[in-house]
């Protein structure tokens, strides 16, 4: 356990960070953090004997695909860009929750009988030329 701290503290990895100890036979130590912004993510994999840094990957490492996928989850979920991401995506939802109630009133309230569009204009409308 001496080994992984020593790597948190050379490597400056944030408090948060988690750990994943290797399985029975396994050698391997995994130090996982995933702050808030997706552009400080990190992971570091260690050997368990030693200690020694076997990988350091970062967001620099991701492919661009990584990238996106990362950036947008991180968006989804309200962490991205902090309070003002949760409250654009609660004024998001709110719009869509009111545009299905609306919906619905509307649909209640229509005129019964067909819903079929309604009839042509035949002579008299307004708005259009009688040419």
């Amino acid at each position: 356990m001496a080994d992984v701290e020593r790597a948190l503290s050379d490597y400056k990895v944030a408090p948060g960070a988690r750990i994943f100890l290797p399985q029975p036979g396994g050698s391997l130590i995994t130090i996982s953090l995933t702050p808030d912004q997706a552009e400080r993510q990190r992971t570091l994999y260690l050997d368990a004997a030693d200690g020694s840094v076997i990988d350091d990957i970062g967001w620099a490492d991701y492919s661009p695909l990584a990238k996106a996928v990362e950036w947008g989850t991180m968006t989804h979920m309200g962490r991205q860009f902090g309070l003002a991401n949760q409250l654009l995506a609660l004024a998001v939802a709110l719009t869509l929750a009111a545009s299905v109630v609306t919906g619905v009133y509307m649909w209640w309230r229509r005129a019964r009988g067909s819903l079929r569009h309604p009839a042509a204009c035949r002579t008299g409308c307004r708005g259009r030329s009688s040419s």
